[in-house]
Protein backbone atom coordinates (compact mmCIF):
# COMPACT_ATOMS: atom_id res chain seq x y z
CA UNK A 1 0.00 0.00 0.00
CA UNK A 2 1.16 3.39 -1.10
CA UNK A 3 0.96 5.49 2.33
CA UNK A 4 2.17 8.94 -0.11
CA UNK A 5 -1.31 8.61 -2.18
CA UNK A 6 -3.06 7.80 1.08
CA UNK A 7 -1.67 10.80 2.50
CA UNK A 8 -3.04 12.44 -0.39
CA UNK A 9 -5.88 10.90 -0.37
CA UNK A 10 -6.47 12.40 3.24
CA UNK A 11 -5.01 15.48 2.84
CA UNK A 12 -8.11 16.15 0.06
CA UNK A 13 -10.93 14.87 1.11
CA UNK A 14 -10.15 16.92 4.02
CA UNK A 15 -9.85 20.05 2.02
CA UNK A 16 -12.88 19.01 -0.01
CA UNK A 17 -15.21 18.56 3.55
CA UNK A 18 -13.78 21.68 5.01
CA UNK A 19 -15.77 23.57 1.94
CA UNK A 20 -18.80 21.58 2.06
CA UNK A 21 -18.81 21.86 5.98
CA UNK A 22 -19.61 25.09 5.59
CA UNK A 23 -23.05 24.19 4.28
CA UNK A 24 -23.11 21.42 6.52
CA UNK A 25 -22.58 23.57 9.51
CA UNK A 26 -25.80 25.97 8.24
CA UNK A 27 -27.90 22.71 8.04
CA UNK A 28 -26.80 21.37 10.98
CA UNK A 29 -27.23 24.63 12.91
CA UNK A 30 -30.96 24.43 11.46
CA UNK A 31 -31.55 20.76 12.83
CA UNK A 32 -30.32 21.68 15.93
CA UNK A 33 -33.30 24.68 16.14
CA UNK A 34 -35.89 22.20 14.87
CA UNK A 35 -34.60 19.51 17.03
CA UNK A 36 -35.14 21.78 20.05
CA UNK A 37 -38.15 22.89 19.39
CA UNK A 38 -39.75 19.28 19.84
CA UNK A 39 -39.31 20.17 23.61
CA UNK A 40 -39.74 16.80 25.69
CA UNK A 41 -39.17 14.52 22.51
CA UNK A 42 -35.86 16.23 21.43
CA UNK A 43 -33.91 13.63 23.50
CA UNK A 44 -36.07 10.69 22.51
CA UNK A 45 -35.95 11.68 18.64
CA UNK A 46 -32.73 11.81 19.04
CA UNK A 47 -31.86 8.36 20.46
CA UNK A 48 -33.97 7.27 17.79
CA UNK A 49 -31.99 8.42 15.49
CA UNK A 50 -28.92 7.38 17.20
CA UNK A 51 -30.18 3.69 17.31
CA UNK A 52 -31.01 3.84 13.68
CA UNK A 53 -27.21 4.84 12.58
CA UNK A 54 -26.42 1.59 14.63
CA UNK A 55 -28.52 -0.54 12.69
CA UNK A 56 -27.94 1.01 9.45
CA UNK A 57 -24.08 1.17 8.61
CA UNK A 58 -24.49 4.10 5.74
CA UNK A 59 -26.05 6.42 8.23
CA UNK A 60 -23.41 8.19 10.09
CA UNK A 61 -23.60 8.44 14.28
CA UNK A 62 -20.83 10.58 14.64
CA UNK A 63 -22.17 13.90 13.45
CA UNK A 64 -25.09 13.20 16.27
CA UNK A 65 -22.17 12.75 19.05
CA UNK A 66 -20.67 16.44 17.64
CA UNK A 67 -24.57 17.43 18.01
CA UNK A 68 -25.68 16.43 21.49
CA UNK A 69 -23.78 19.05 23.27
CA UNK A 70 -25.64 21.80 21.70
CA UNK A 71 -28.83 20.18 22.31
CA UNK A 72 -28.33 18.54 25.90
CA UNK A 73 -24.97 20.60 27.63
CA UNK A 74 -21.86 18.26 27.94
CA UNK A 75 -22.89 15.33 30.33
CA UNK A 76 -26.46 15.32 29.03
CA UNK A 77 -25.00 14.69 25.37
CA UNK A 78 -22.29 12.99 26.52
CA UNK A 79 -25.09 10.68 28.55
CA UNK A 80 -28.30 10.27 26.05
CA UNK A 81 -25.20 9.27 23.71
CA UNK A 82 -23.72 6.61 26.02
CA UNK A 83 -27.25 5.25 26.59
CA UNK A 84 -28.94 5.55 22.87
CA UNK A 85 -25.88 3.95 21.48
CA UNK A 86 -25.57 1.08 23.67
CA UNK A 87 -29.20 0.19 23.08
CA UNK A 88 -29.13 0.43 19.76
CA UNK A 89 -26.07 -1.81 19.95
CA UNK A 90 -27.83 -4.09 22.06
CA UNK A 91 -30.45 -4.34 19.35
CA UNK A 92 -28.12 -5.43 16.42
CA UNK A 93 -26.60 -7.65 19.14
CA UNK A 94 -30.53 -9.25 19.80
CA UNK A 95 -31.32 -8.98 15.75
CA UNK A 96 -27.69 -11.58 14.72
CA UNK A 97 -28.53 -14.07 17.87
CA UNK A 98 -32.39 -14.51 16.63
CA UNK A 99 -31.37 -14.93 13.01
CA UNK A 100 -28.18 -16.83 13.59
CA UNK A 101 -25.29 -17.52 11.68
CA UNK A 102 -26.87 -19.20 8.97
CA UNK A 103 -28.42 -16.26 8.00
CA UNK A 104 -25.08 -14.07 7.27
CA UNK A 105 -23.13 -17.10 5.79
CA UNK A 106 -25.47 -15.81 2.81
CA UNK A 107 -23.62 -12.93 1.98
CA UNK A 108 -20.13 -12.57 0.68
CA UNK A 109 -19.44 -9.54 2.88
CA UNK A 110 -19.96 -11.48 5.93
CA UNK A 111 -16.74 -13.61 4.98
CA UNK A 112 -15.05 -10.54 4.87
CA UNK A 113 -15.69 -8.86 8.25
CA UNK A 114 -15.77 -12.22 10.35
CA UNK A 115 -12.42 -11.93 11.37
CA UNK A 116 -13.26 -8.83 13.31
CA UNK A 117 -14.95 -10.79 16.13
CA UNK A 118 -13.57 -14.83 16.65
CA UNK A 119 -16.33 -16.80 17.66
CA UNK A 120 -15.28 -17.63 21.00
CA UNK A 121 -14.27 -13.49 21.72
CA UNK A 122 -14.58 -12.37 25.39
CA UNK A 123 -16.42 -9.44 26.63
CA UNK A 124 -13.10 -8.02 26.99
CA UNK A 125 -12.48 -8.55 23.46
CA UNK A 126 -15.53 -5.97 23.03
CA UNK A 127 -14.48 -3.38 25.58
CA UNK A 128 -11.18 -3.36 23.35
CA UNK A 129 -12.81 -2.79 19.83
CA UNK A 130 -15.03 -0.35 21.51
CA UNK A 131 -12.15 2.18 22.85
CA UNK A 132 -10.71 3.75 19.16
CA UNK A 133 -13.56 5.36 17.15
CA UNK A 134 -13.93 2.90 14.27
CA UNK A 135 -16.23 2.66 11.39
CA UNK A 136 -16.93 -1.45 12.08
CA UNK A 137 -18.82 -0.39 15.45
CA UNK A 138 -22.64 -1.62 13.39
CA UNK A 139 -20.57 -4.85 12.84
CA UNK A 140 -18.96 -5.88 15.67
CA UNK A 141 -22.76 -5.25 17.45
CA UNK A 142 -23.87 -8.16 15.05
CA UNK A 143 -20.49 -10.13 14.96
CA UNK A 144 -21.32 -10.32 18.78
CA UNK A 145 -23.97 -11.27 18.71
CA UNK A 146 -23.11 -14.63 16.71
CA UNK A 147 -21.06 -15.36 19.84
CA UNK A 148 -21.58 -16.94 23.18
CA UNK A 149 -21.28 -13.91 25.63
CA UNK A 150 -24.82 -12.84 27.30
CA UNK A 151 -25.84 -9.82 26.43
CA UNK A 152 -25.57 -7.91 29.79
CA UNK A 153 -21.52 -8.55 29.23
CA UNK A 154 -21.70 -6.58 25.71
CA UNK A 155 -24.00 -4.19 26.94
CA UNK A 156 -21.69 -3.36 30.00
CA UNK A 157 -18.51 -3.58 27.79
CA UNK A 158 -20.02 -2.00 25.20
CA UNK A 159 -21.07 1.52 27.41
CA UNK A 160 -17.64 1.24 29.41
CA UNK A 161 -15.68 1.06 25.66
CA UNK A 162 -17.43 3.95 24.16
CA UNK A 163 -16.80 6.19 27.01
CA UNK A 164 -13.56 7.78 26.20
CA UNK A 165 -14.30 8.53 22.67
CA UNK A 166 -17.34 9.72 23.34
CA UNK A 167 -16.32 12.30 25.93
CA UNK A 168 -13.76 13.32 23.58
CA UNK A 169 -16.27 13.67 20.70
CA UNK A 170 -18.47 15.56 22.85
CA UNK A 171 -16.26 17.90 24.34
CA UNK A 172 -15.30 18.96 20.91
CA UNK A 173 -18.89 19.12 19.73
CA UNK A 174 -19.57 21.59 22.74
CA UNK A 175 -16.29 24.08 22.18
CA UNK A 176 -15.03 23.35 18.13
CA UNK A 177 -16.75 25.01 15.40
CA UNK A 178 -18.98 22.03 13.55
CA UNK A 179 -16.97 23.53 10.11
CA UNK A 180 -13.87 22.21 11.37
CA UNK A 181 -15.17 19.05 12.85
CA UNK A 182 -16.32 17.70 9.34
CA UNK A 183 -12.87 17.63 8.02
CA UNK A 184 -11.12 16.19 11.16
CA UNK A 185 -13.77 13.08 11.36
CA UNK A 186 -13.80 12.46 7.85
CA UNK A 187 -9.77 12.08 8.12
CA UNK A 188 -10.03 9.75 11.22
CA UNK A 189 -12.53 7.64 9.70
CA UNK A 190 -10.73 6.64 6.12
CA UNK A 191 -7.88 6.31 9.01
CA UNK A 192 -9.38 3.80 10.30
CA UNK A 193 -10.56 2.13 7.09
CA UNK A 194 -7.11 1.96 5.48
CA UNK A 195 -5.83 0.54 8.75
CA UNK A 196 -8.40 -2.14 8.35
CA UNK A 197 -7.89 -3.00 5.46
CA UNK A 198 -4.31 -2.82 5.85
CA UNK A 199 -4.63 -5.22 8.66
CA UNK A 200 -6.94 -7.92 6.28
CA UNK A 201 -4.44 -7.91 4.01
CA UNK A 202 -1.70 -8.85 5.97
CA UNK A 203 -4.23 -11.84 7.65
CA UNK A 204 -4.49 -12.83 3.75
Amino acid sequence: MNWRNVTKAVLLLAALLLFFGVVWDIDLASFERRLKATGFWAPILFSLLMIAGILFSPIPTSPLTLMSPKLFGLWGGLTVTLISATVGAAIAFLIARKLGERFFVRFPQYRRVQHLLPRDATAFAIFLLRLPPSPTFDLVSYLAGLTGIPIWQFMLATFLGMIPVTATLCFLGSVAPAVWLVPALAALVLFWVVRLARKRRINE
